[in-house]
């Protein structure tokens, strides 16, 4: 994961998922790296951490064709919807973590393309989590 994160430049995450992981940690999460927490209420911003009330496609356009360099999404599940359904996500790196919630939001909603995917590589961890890394098929 640090490996991961050090290749990172830009961050997007959904507001609950900011909120969650600064209760969780006791600070800002990403405080090193640019991060847009998109939401629908102003807040001033933090740091590097800046609360976007925009339109969440032009921002990632914006950054694709500019200086976000490697973008990491890091939830929550109606962002991801989004970026899927706009076309917007080259790379899918799926964590699954050994704990059965039976509840929460569906990371992948109906309503969209399918969508053909690569295996990158697939790891597992001591601890029973297991990553799936995958590319977009572009054909």
């Amino acid at each position: 994961y640090t490996r991961f994160m050090e290749s990172i430049e830009t961050v997007i995450m959904g507001r609950r998922t900011f909120d969650w992981v600064f209760q969780q940690i006791g600070g800002v999460p990403h405080a090193d790296k640019t991060t847009y927490v998109i939401t629908r209420t102003h807040r001033s911003d933090i740091g590097k951490t800046s609360f976007f009330t925009g339109d969440l496609v032009t921002l990632v356009n914006q950054l694709k064709a500019g200086t976000g360099g490697h973008i990491f999404c890091d939830g929550g599940a109606s962002i991801v919807y989004e970026l899927l359904f706009h076309d917007l996500i080259d790379e899918i790196i799926l964590s699954i973590i050994p704990t059965l919630l039976g509840d929460g939001t569906r990371l992948f909603e109906n309503g969209r393309n399918p969508l053909s995917l690569q295996l990158l590589s697939a790891r597992t961890y001591a601890s029973g989590l297991c990553q799936l890394h995958y590319a977009r098929s572009r054909s």
